[in-house]
This record gives C-alpha cells, structure tokens and sequence, in this order.
C-alpha cells in the first residue's frame, strides 16, 4: 500500500509548510523577528537592531515598519518612552518586549 492512498497523510505536512511560509511575506518576516527576540530574550529594540540582527537587513526601513507594526498589533512590541541621551537629533524610537516573549 502507498502512502499517497492514505488520507490525510500530506495534511500535516502542507500545514507545516503554509505555516512557515506564512500568509504574506509581512506575516513570515514578522515570525522572523519574534524568533530572534525570543531567542536573544531582549527587553527593548529599535527599527534598525531588527531590520539589522533579525531580518539580516533584507528589508528596508518602510518594510521594516511594516514588521513592527504587525509585531505592535500582536502584543509582542509597545512603544518605549523616548529616552534622551544628551547626543544631538532626535532620540532613536524604541519598543518594549512583552516580557511573555522572553520566557
């Protein structure tokens, strides 16, 4: 008997596929980013240590927004109060991890 006759058999493993390919290349990236923050358990990160570290700079800064903002949306990020460091221009935007995430 094949394998192909049984049904059900390539259920599991198109589900695994579809769900790491994920929904939209903004929905794989932002599963990108998690992985890395849960991996480097990081209280706080900024646009550019997540387009840089995370995403291995494949996207630009408006795609990389598109991350955060997904990442905002699903309680893994909220923005950080700006902190002023005394250097001139303006202080760089941070977000805060969901302490759930670095468990």
């Amino acid at each position: 008997m094949t394998t192909a006759g049984r049904p059900g058999y390539f259920a599991s493993h198109a589900r695994a596929v579809f769900n790491r390919a994920g929904r939209t290349d903004r929905d794989r990236d932002a599963r990108r980013a998690l992985r890395w923050l849960q991996l480097n358990k990081v209280a706080e990160v900024t646009r550019e240590e997540l387009r840089r570290d995370a995403l291995h700079q494949s996207l630009d800064s408006e795609e990389t927004d598109r991350v955060v903002s997904r990442l905002v949306e699903a309680n893994v990020l909220r923005a950080a109060p700006p902190v002023r460091t005394g250097a001139p221009g303006r202080p760089a935007r941070r977000w805060q991890v969901n302490p759930a995430v670095r468990v």
